[in-house]
Parts: structure tokens; sequence; C-alpha cells
């Protein structure tokens, strides 16, 4: 019972972690003010490479991560 718990805790964690990992990301890619297509697509490949996942689920990653980005920055 507590396994399953715990189990869940630990992946929300884990997606979590990834989540702030791709906004620090993609911070670091606005700081110029300068946020390119190219800048992008190499976020997106670093977090495939990174956190093992596909091309999709780093799209979907990277749209929560820039939500993420944009909320903390107001």
């Amino acid at each position: 019972m507590f396994d399953k718990i715990f189990k869940k805790n630990k992946e929300e964690n884990s997606s979590n972690k990834n989540v702030l990992i791709a906004a620090l990301l993609i911070h670091a890619a606005k700081i110029d003010n300068n946020y390119t297509d190219a800048e992008k697509t190499i976020i997106k490949k670093a977090l495939v490479d990174l956190f093992n996942i596909t091309e999709d689920n780093s799209d979907q990653l990277i749209k929560d991560a820039e939500k993420k980005e944009e909320s903390s920055n107001q």
C-alpha cells in the first residue's frame, strides 16, 4: 500500500524536477531577450538526451517549462 503512494510521489517529483531544469535552460536562452527556434531545438535535443524521453514528450515538457519560466518572471 505504501509503495504505491511513495512511488507516485517520486514520479511526480521527478516530473517536476524535469520541468524546473527545462525552465532553467529556457531562462538561460532568454537572457539576451532573443529566444530563437534554434535555441529551442537545442534545448529539445538536450532534454531528450538528459531524460531519455521522446520528441513528443520533450515538446510537452518545453510547453510546461515555458509556462513555469514565464510565471517565475512576474
